[in-house]
């Protein structure tokens, strides 16, 4: 679960791309959605067990956050 929502944030995040030409903010939470989705795929091909998911999941939020940042600044 926590790898399909990494990836899916990911995906979201580059389909984004084009919206980032703009101000910093947009630029910064682009960074977090597409840094950290990858941070969470990372995390969790290389480490196991719960603590793997919980830092997926982790990531998956923080990415979560800048897509709809990103977002949030596209409907401004």
């Amino acid at each position: 679960m926590a790898v399909v929502l990494n990836v899916i944030f990911f995906l979201s995040t580059l389909a984004l791309t084009s919206q980032v030409k703009g101000s910093a903010a947009r630029k910064v939470f682009y960074g977090i959605g597409l840094v950290m989705s990858v941070v969470g795929m990372i995390a969790l091909i290389v480490m196991s067990g719960w603590v793997a998911y919980t830092a997926g999941m982790i990531s998956a939020g923080v990415s979560l956050l800048g897509v709809l940042g990103l977002l949030f600044m596209m409907t401004k």
